[in-house]
């Protein structure tokens, strides 16, 4: 699965699924991301997008799990 990590940290999947993550989830790893530039350098900050990357792919691969979420549309699960 080839994912692109975006300025907004929306995940699209290959597949055309989308993963999105509330403004609240984006704004923690934007603060995680300046962190730890800050503390260990620009290297080590690369590293967590092919770690978040690969966290979301396997919540993509999960499918349909966890509580739909009518409330924000059809199609809607969160966990």
């Amino acid at each position: 699965m080839c994912l692109i990590l975006h300025k907004s940290w929306t995940i699209f999947l290959s597949n055309f699924k989308t993963l999105r993550l509330s403004d609240p989830a984006q704004a923690d790893l934007q603060h995680i991301a300046n962190y730890t530039e800050q503390q260990w350098g620009n290297v080590q900050k690369k590293h967590y997008p092919a770690l978040i990357n690969r966290s979301l792919s396997s919540l993509s691969e999960l499918g349909n799990s966890g509580k739909q979420r009518r409330d924000l549309g059809l199609g809607f699960y969160t966990n």
